[in-house]
């Protein structure tokens, strides 16, 4: 156990030297070149720490090992490549385009979803990716046009310098736009628009509140025929 630790710690230490000196990918490179049977090793030793803590692995299949929203994938050459991830149960539903929302949320979707084809996807996987996004974009009723447009502005934020607080209002189309104008123009007032009632707010939650977060005074039985009591000031 003590040789796997030591193989372990080495493993690490040379990850994070490659992650601060050089890049992310090459960090990535490094775990990519651990051999099969070192692998095994790392995965034995991590889960003899806690008999309750257990880890688990994903193994590279078809040349492709997914990270977060990120498909890496080993070249033929063993160069590593990037693109899109989505998990099989992806859906491709997103805020649909007649939704009643303001329109810096409607054009935020297009906008986010061609970014991120374009910042995680290299060159040779770019066309194919924007064909996914552009059947998913307009499966979800948005214009092709209108998004290439939306895509092309700039997202930059200008610098928050208004002192007042700023002013939440539930967007209804035609009225509290106008509101949000006025008070921007007359008072220099920051609007921030809220989407209306959600179905989670209106229903129940079906799951019972925990007795021990409530303010009170409890007692435990024991099977000793003893009894732990105690209070609870505040919610845990």
């Amino acid at each position: 156990m003590v040789k796997e630790k030591s193989f372990l710690k080495k493993c690490v230490e040379k990850c994070v030297l490659d992650y601060e000196k050089k890049s992310r990918l090459q960090a990535i490179r490094t775990v990519s070149n651990i051999e099969r049977d070192d692998l095994a090793i790392i995965f034995q030793c991590l889960n003899s720490l806690h008999e309750k803590v257990h880890f688990t692995k994903e193994e590279e299949k078809e040349g492709g090992l997914p990270f977060l929203d990120v498909m890496v994938i080993r070249g033929s050459g063993g160069e590593l490549h990037t693109t899109v991830y989505r998990k099989p149960t992806h859906t491709n539903r997103y805020l649909h385009a007649s939704s009643h929302h303001h329109p810096s949320q409607i054009s935020s979707v297009p906008r986010s979803l061609i970014d991120r084809a374009l910042s995680l996807c290299d060159p040779p996987y770019i066309e194919c990716e924007l064909r996914v996004v552009r059947q998913a974009l307009e499966n979800n009723g948005y214009s092709w046009r209108q998004s290439s447009r939306w895509a092309q502005t700039t997202t930059r934020r200008k610098p928050y310098c208004v002192n007042r607080s700023p002013v939440y209002l539930t967007y209804v189309k035609g009225v509290t736009d106008k509101i949000s104008h006025y008070l921007q123009r007359r008072f220099d007032i920051v609007t921030r628009f809220r989407p209306p009632a959600l179905v989670k707010s209106i229903l129940r939650s079906p799951k019972d509140r925990d007795p021990l977060n409530v303010p009170g005074v409890y007692k435990i039985p024991c099977d000793c025929g003893r009894s732990y009591i105690d209070e609870v000031v505040g919610a845990c």
